[in-house]
């Protein structure tokens, strides 16, 4: 059973789980038999994990977009990308830092924006915000870069950078939504 399926085994029966320090809190105990009880020991770990948020951003990159391995603990998708074959526990989307979502409420304007939609290949997907994070560290600046992505359920997130944006910077990134679109129509077609 995956942790996820714990998670909703547990809260299926009416039991809330929480976390404290480096223990779950399930209530009401007594709603917990041993059969799930040993479950949740079994996959303690992921539960933390999945019941805590990722840090926030990646201290490395900066960039805020996470998944869970199997063995837990979550993991930066750009500097951390799974593995061929490994199959993550679960994505956190990521999210806009408060202070920079205040600055665009507030009108702050971004000197490149992109928008894309999520495709069905994850692996994909992560590849290609890897490369745009490559592309975009090769020109160190100031200026942000904000990347829109609709999600397939319709969420929209957004991933923010810091780069010198120049017209060789659009060249090269339009190159590379151009092989994203060309890279989609091929699986598409395969």
């Amino acid at each position: 059973m995956r942790p996820q399926e714990v998670l909703a085994a547990l809260r299926e029966r009416g039991i809330e789980v929480g976390v404290r320090g480096d223990k779950l809190l399930l209530r009401p105990a007594s709603l917990v038999d041993d059969e799930l009880r040993q479950l949740v020991v079994g996959h303690k770990p992921q539960l933390l994990s999945l019941l805590r948020p990722p840090p926030s951003p990646c201290r490395a990159c900066g960039v805020v977009w996470f998944w869970l391995p199997p063995r837990g603990g979550w993991a930066c998708a750009l500097c951390q990308p799974p593995a061929p074959g490994v199959e993550p526990l679960a994505w956190h989307p990521g999210r806009v830092a408060p202070l920079v979502a205040y600055a665009l409420r507030l009108g702050a304007r971004p000197a490149m924006r992109l928008t894309v939609r999520e495709g069905e290949d994850e692996r994909a997907d992560a590849a290609f915000v890897a490369r745009l994070a490559e592309l975009l560290g090769e020109f160190p600046g100031r200026d942000v870069v904000v990347l829109s992505v609709r999600t397939l359920d319709g969420r929209r997130l957004r991933l923010l950078w810091r780069a010198q944006v120049t017209r060789e910077l659009r060249l090269a990134v339009a190159r590379l939504l151009r092989e994203r679109a060309v890279g989609g129509e091929r699986r598409a077609q395969a």
